[in-house]
């Protein structure tokens, strides 16, 4: 049954291992597995708002106690809008390397920055674990006056390496 719900769906077969462990163990409560309904909706909902929240509650806490980096790529959108997208580096408890997704938003310099001090302040993230910065060299980033790295030197007293490309 396992293999044949696997090529109505076009999955690969090299998820059956997995699918089956996730049966067995779902198996084990029958009554708590009756209950249960999915839709469409109900998934795309369900893993937007239950499963990622809890994804960057996890990446939180990282933060808070281990020290990190930050990458921050700026480009335009099609309609002329910039865009950034920050993302984190650290290692794991485990030693390993870890890059995670921390944000996108549309932005100029100053809501670069005060969307980094927001997210760093509602998670409680000490600035002094952040280690470096990288980003590319455009003028909301790099800018004297109003760019995310005077703000940074001025506002949270960040002294750590800033990489250019």
């Amino acid at each position: 049954m396992l293999l044949m719900f696997l090529r109505e769906k076009s999955l690969p077969f090299a998820v059956a291992p997995d699918l089956l462990e996730l049966m067995k163990e779902m198996s084990k409560d029958r009554k708590l597995l009756n209950g249960i309904t999915m839709h469409r909706n109900a998934a795309s909902y369900k893993t937007r708002f239950c499963f990622f929240k809890t994804v960057k509650e996890a990446l939180f806490e990282d933060l808070q106690k281990e020290f990190f980096s930050l990458n921050l790529d700026e480009s335009t959108k099609s309609s002329n809008r910039k865009i950034v997208t920050v993302l984190v580096n650290y290692m794991t408890k485990d030693g390993n390397i870890s890059t995670k997704h921390l944000s996108s938003c549309c932005v100029d310099s100053e809501t670069i920055f005060q969307g980094l001090v927001q997210i760093f302040d509602k998670n409680n993230i000490p600035w002094q674990n952040l280690m470096s910065v990288l980003m590319d060299s455009c003028s909301m980033m790099k800018g004297v006056n109003a760019g995310l790295e005077n703000g940074l030197h001025i506002s949270v007293q960040f002294s750590a390496k800033f990489a250019v490309h």
